[in-house]
């Protein structure tokens, strides 16, 4: 994956000369642009494709958590690292839930960003430690008695959802319905009180369901 162009959003200039001079170490023939609102943003998205758009959401005038969302939605081809300072564990499931490629804490090294784009060259995604162990602990600080009642096959379903499967593989993996496969999803995020995949994948590392 070749990341022509690219677009660095936040308010703060001395955050996007930095970005843009690690992203031009790394990522030399790329051209990078620097916006710092929500209007230039969907504008530069609409003019002409972006390979990359690397944005603090909290720090991008008039933006919202959900136009992430609508970034993924209407333009897929568009990877989207997160790069913030916001430690709030629902806005990072938020986002995490909307397609975003990669996450990474403004209080990490150079290196997280670098492993980020190697990340996500090779078509998986990423985030960082300090945020992974943010959510890891949302999870210790869940009820220990959550998820014991989880049925036979909610638990495989767990499993397979664990190891990366998507729905429709788990559903001919276990001959249900993909209709079967939702309401049972369903049902386990209400039992371990979750609201997200990315949230049950955590649940299923918690408890060591393999």
């Amino acid at each position: 994956m070749f990341f022509k162009n690219i677009v660095i959003a936040d308010k703060e200039c001395l955050h996007r000369i930095g970005l843009k001079h690690v992203l031009q170490k790394h990522l030399q023939h790329s051209q990078i642009q620097e916006l710092h609102d929500r209007a230039t943003v969907f504008r530069q998205l609409k003019k002409q494709p972006v390979d990359l758009l690397v944005i603090d959401p909290q720090k991008v005038h008039g933006f919202q958590t959900s136009d992430i969302s609508l970034i993924k939605n209407t333009h897929p081809e568009c990877c989207v690292i997160i790069i913030t300072d916001c430690q709030n564990q629902q806005n990072i499931s938020l986002l995490l839930q909307s397609g975003i490629n990669a996450y990474v804490s403004k209080n990490c090294e150079e290196q997280f960003i670098i492993d980020a784009l190697a990340k996500i060259e090779k078509g998986g995604r990423y985030v960082c430690p300090e945020v992974y162990s943010l959510m890891v602990d949302r999870f210790f600080e869940m009820d220990n008695g959550k998820g014991l009642h989880l049925t036979p096959r909610e638990l495989e379903i767990v499993r397979q959802i664990a190891k990366g499967n998507k729905g429709n593989s788990i559903a001919n993996e276990l001959f249900i319905s993909i209709h079967t496969f939702r309401t049972h999803r369903k049902n386990i995020m209400k039992k371990i009180g979750v609201n997200s995949t990315s949230e049950i994948i955590l649940y299923a590392l918690k408890n060591k369901i393999k």
